[in-house]
């Protein structure tokens, strides 16, 4: 039997830290292909953070482009996020898995001086906007552009095929931009991180539309491993 392909468009460095967190017996079961969707560009701005009491960093990208942290504080957006951020030198606090999550936590934390959110050109969750709205002071700089790319050949090929594809979607952005690249996804079970990744993928005829049970990259893990044990793929 054919193997499963399993399609990552997330961008390179993103893609292939996941397939190398995929389970041996899941690596052996699959065919991993590799067409990133966005490419994570430096925009060397130089930030300033004197005035600042904390940083936010809503994603590990924000990280990627920031100074050392110096043991400063910032308020992060899942555990990878974290992670970078202790290894970049800051003094890293998880406030959620999701933007909605880490507005909320923030609103309830007693904070000292104004934040800096350094993020992307292509923003979700409105982050300093809803944190303004809650009396926080907030400025946003942009560090880094998420460039759209196209599918490559190969994974456009397997998209089409009649062979079983399975192709997880980490963000609305990416979503977005599959979705304006694919008509006949009906052998590819799509497994979107969350309900907002999950709207612009909806009027496509995919196998599957599944949703993770987590906005987590474990979530994905979890739900690939499940199809995989299931009857239809197993």
């Amino acid at each position: 039997m054919t193997k499963p392909t399993l399609i990552l468009t997330r961008p390179v460095e993103n893609a292939e830290r996941f397939a190398q967190e995929l389970s041996i017996n899941m690596k052996a079961r699959l065919d991993l292909l590799f067409s990133p969707l966005l490419e994570i560009v430096d925009l060397h701005v130089k930030v300033d953070l004197t005035a600042y009491a904390a940083v936010i960093f809503s994603s590990s990208n924000g990280v990627r482009f920031a100074p050392d942290g110096g043991n400063r504080v910032a308020y992060c957006i899942g555990q990878k996020t974290i992670d970078d951020a202790q290894r970049r030198g800051w003094d890293a606090s998880l406030m959620g898995s999701t933007a909605e999550q880490l507005v909320q936590n923030l609103a309830q934390t007693s904070l000292e001086g104004p934040i800096l959110h350094l993020a992307g050109v292509h923003q979700r969750g409105d982050v300093a906007g809803k944190l303004k709205s809650a009396g926080i002071e907030v400025h946003t700089v942009i560090v880094y552009d998420q460039r759209a790319l196209s599918l490559t050949s190969e994974a456009k090929h397997a998209i089409s095929s009649v062979e079983p594809c399975i192709l997880p979607v980490f963000s609305p952005r990416t979503a977005e931009i599959l979705a304006s690249q694919i008509a006949d996804p009906r052998h590819v079970i799509a497994i979107a991180l969350s309900p907002s990744v999950a709207a612009p993928l909806a009027g496509l005829p995919f196998d599957k539309l599944l949703i993770s049970d987590a906005p987590t990259g474990a979530a994905i893990h979890k739900t690939i491993e499940n199809l995989m044990l299931g009857p239809s793929l197993a």
